[in-house]
């Protein structure tokens, strides 16, 4: 969020809900285009591995992000305890 997206404020929030933990992670950053967001061939794994590895807990990725107005990335993974 600081590097790439040029964000100068960062909010970071979590809470356990249920059988789930949930949190997010929130910039006003310039945002991008999440449906051509760069992955692996143009040499980033950031968020695609974050979702890789989600995914592997059994949890959810979204992202929310409009150019010019930030980005929201939220997950949810199943709590095991």
């Amino acid at each position: 969020a600081l590097n790439r997206g040029r964000a100068s404020r960062v909010q970071v929030a979590g809470c356990r809900d249920g059988d789930f933990v949930r949190f997010s992670v929130r910039d006003n950053g310039c945002g991008f285009d999440p449906a051509a967001c760069p992955g692996p061939d143009e040499g980033h794994f950031g968020l695609q591995g974050v979702e890789e590895r989600v995914e592997e807990l059994g949890g959810e990725m979204k992202i929310s992000s409009k150019i010019g107005k930030g980005t929201r990335v939220k997950i949810w993974i199943k709590s095991e305890c």
